[in-house]
């Protein structure tokens, strides 16, 4: 059993000539220190896990097989550092913000490990109230790549990690990739019915591309349609600020639009058909 401050890892391990059988408990042990003791400079992701993994396989060659539970508190992940504008004797190490925070994640799944790679099938995540299915998979190089789907995501769940106020239930499909070009998370979502601000939207569709490192949301495109409103977003930018402020660049396209929303006397006037860029 190792400890570290207030955490502490748990480790049964039986041999025999044919195989090993192991058995790893951690309890609220530190993410950062567990990826610096990894070789990780500085590392992005803090937080704390609790787990419990049991595999089972070969030493000679490396092939261990088996399942992994894991609860996650606390994640924090923090933006690249910024370079400081004192002098080289006198700079402080310089503080990194957060890009973004989740108050828990649980993830469970069936383990693979050979000398190559970890792979992670089966994989179930939990955000708050959704829940989402894939496979994951990291290199010995540092690559890691990830597929996920729910069939009913609780958009107010992304909303909580990015203190927004957005909702909506629908499918949605996650992809991420890190390893040589900058790290990226994809997403497409298919909402029936979305609402931001408290303002209903309607149906909603979207293709959005996140930053992890700094936290800029990407939107490549959104659509919004309702019996009153139909509103298209491209190449739209929404930066979520350790202070809760999101900051946005939009471009909308208006195609239709209640005008009585904007101190117009006829009640049923609408905006028609026009292709107009506004940019806020």
């Amino acid at each position: 059993e190792l400890k570290s401050g207030p955490g502490t890892l748990g480790i049964h391990a039986k041999f025999t000539p044919e195989a090993i059988t192991l058995r790893l408990r951690s309890q609220r042990v530190a993410i950062e220190q567990a990826l610096d003791l990894a070789g990780y400079a500085e590392p992005a992701l803090h937080g704390t896990f609790d787990g419990e993994t049991e595999l089972q396989g070969t030493l000679s060659p490396l092939a261990l097989a088996g399942s992994c539970k894991l609860t996650a508190r606390s994640l924090r992940v923090l933006a690249p550092s910024q370079s400081t504008t004192a002098a080289p004797h006198t700079a402080a190490p310089a503080q990194r913000s957060v890009a973004l925070e989740i108050p828990q994640l649980t993830a469970a799944g069936d383990l693979y490990l050979d000398p190559a790679s970890l792979r992670f099938d089966r994989v179930q995540i939990g955000l708050g109230q959704s829940r989402l299915r894939g496979n994951a998979s990291a290199t010995a190089f540092g690559k890691l790549d990830a597929e996920l789907r729910s069939d009913d995501f609780n958009l107010a769940d992304l909303g909580a990690v990015w203190n927004v106020a957005i909702a909506g239930h629908g499918p949605i499909t996650l992809s991420a990739h890190v390893g040589q070009a900058a790290p990226a998370i994809q997403a497409n979502l298919s909402l029936a019915a979305a609402a931001i601000g408290g303002k209903q939207l309607g149906r909603l569709t979207a293709d959005l591309l996140l930053d992890p490192a700094t936290g800029r949301l990407n939107v490549e495109r959104a659509e919004a349609t309702s019996p009153e409103r139909h509103v298209v977003a491209d190449g739209s930018t929404l930066d979520f600020e350790s202070t809760g402020v999101a900051r946005a660049q939009a471009k909308l396209r208006l195609l239709r639009l209640p005008l009585r929303e904007h101190g117009w006397s006829r009640p049923n006037a609408t905006l028609l058909p026009a292709a107009r860029s506004i940019a806020s």
